[in-house]
Parts: structure tokens; C-alpha cells; sequence
């Protein structure tokens, strides 16, 4: 007698959704592996681009200028556009901060301490002295104008706040504090629409910074826009 193949029944529909369920799963496994594989060959390409940045910067390069000249600054600036979250920002936005805060002027510096200090224990009268004096002396100084604008902001003369942040955006257009700081004025004045622009434009250069994220959304929920 020949041999019968065997009969083949069609899966149950049990062992349908099973399968599927197995296939589901595996595929998303396989685009979370990819994404994970993608997510750190990102983050070891902006670790290594971060770490010469900074070896360039701690070079000793004493013939560069300090301020928001310093050539130094256009590959900081293209690494915090590229950080991918707001750790790996932020190291860049320190060395940022301290080529803006740097000038060749030993009085320019010493005022900006003293400055800095006295906003620190609350004395803002004196500090706006510091401050007036580092403007006068060094107009071309952005973070001059923007260190004076902070502290006009804490005296709640928000009009005069916005024009000094216009000067050291005028000297440094890439000024993400001045940008946010625009949008903290422009928000203690009700210019809702207007305080939006500044933070989105913050962000385009610095899009992990916290704060313009954070006051973005809170315009966004004032005026009633989807976020």
C-alpha cells in the first residue's frame, strides 16, 4: 500500500495571534536594537567632536582673542546645535560661557566679577555701577551689555533690559542667554507672541536649553496653542 502524506491542518486561530504576536515583538526588538546601535554611534561621534573641541580650547592658544570673537567659538557653537541631550550640552555651553565671559582688559574682568558677586548677595545697585562701568569702557564687549541687561531684568526695568540685550545681540547674534533673557522680558511685559519668537529662536541655537523650553511651553499653554 503506498504511503499517505501526512494531513496538514491549517493553524488554529490561536496559533495565528501567537505568531503574530511573536513577529510584532521580534520587530520591534529589531528597531529598538536599531535605534539603540544609531543612538550610539551618535553619541560617540559627539563625544569625540566634544573632546577635541575642548582640547583645542584648553590648548593654551593665548594669541586668539577672548569674546564673542574668539574663532573657537564656531565649532562650539555647531557641536551645541548637535548635542543630542542636554548632558552632552551641556560641557559646551560652559566652554561657550567662558570665552564670552573672558576679555583682554584686566578692569573689563575684575568689574565683571565684582559685578557678579554682588548680584550674587543681592546687591543690584552695585552691581548695575560694575556693570555700567564694563559698557563705557568696553562697548564692543557683548557680554558686557548682557550682564547689565540681567540685572536690569532683576530690577524690573524690563524696557531698558531690552535695549541692552539688543546691543549684545547686535555683537553676538548667537547669544542664546541674551535671546532667553529677551523672551523673560518680553514675558514680564505680556508680549506673549513676541516672548515666543525670542525662546524659538533661542532654541534653534541651543536646543536642549531647559528654560526656553520650559517658558515656550508655558506661552504656548497661556495662549492656548497645541505643544
Amino acid at each position: 500500500m503506498p504511503l499517505q502524506p501526512p494531513l496538514l491542518r491549517p493553524p488554529s486561530g490561536r496559533s495565528r495571534r501567537a505568531g503574530e504576536r511573536a513577529g510584532r515583538h521580534s520587530r520591534r526588538l529589531a528597531m529598538r536594537n536599531a535605534w539603540q546601535c544609531r543612538r550610539f554611534a551618535l553619541t560617540s561621534w559627539f563625544i569625540r567632536q566634544l573632546l577635541l573641541a575642548l582640547a583645542v580650547l584648553l590648548a593654551g592658544t593665548l594669541s586668539l582673542r577672548a569674546d564673542q570673537h574668539d574663532p573657537r567659538l564656531d565649532r562650539l557653537f555647531a557641536l551645541l546645535a548637535a548635542a543630542p541631550s542636554l548632558s552632552e550640552a551641556l560641557p559646551v555651553e560652559r566652554a561657550i560661557w567662558s570665552l564670552w565671559l573672558d576679555h583682554d582688559d584686566k578692569n573689563v574682568k575684575q568689574w565683571m566679577s565684582v559685578a557678579a558677586a554682588a548680584m550674587g548677595e543681592g546687591l543690584l545697585e552695585a552691581a548695575l555701577s560694575e556693570a555700567d562701568k564694563v559698557v563705557e569702557a568696553a562697548p564692543g564687549y557683548a557680554e558686557g551689555w548682557n550682564r547689565r541687561a540681567t540685572i536690569l531684568f532683576l530690577l524690573e526695568r524690563y524696557e531698558e533690559s531690552l535695549a541692552d540685550i539688543e546691543r549684545t545681540l547686535a555683537l553676538e547674534p548667537r547669544h542664546f542667554g541674551a535671546l532667553s533673557g529677551r523672551g523673560l522680558s518680553l514675558m514680564a511685559l505680556d508680549r506673549l507672541p513676541e516672548a515666543e519668537q525670542a525662546f524659538i529662536a533661542a532654541l534653534k541655537i541651543h536646543p536642549q536649553m531647559p528654560g526656553a523650553r520650559r517658558n515656550l511651553k508655558l506661552i504656548g499653554k497661556t495662549l492656548g496653542e497645541p505643544i
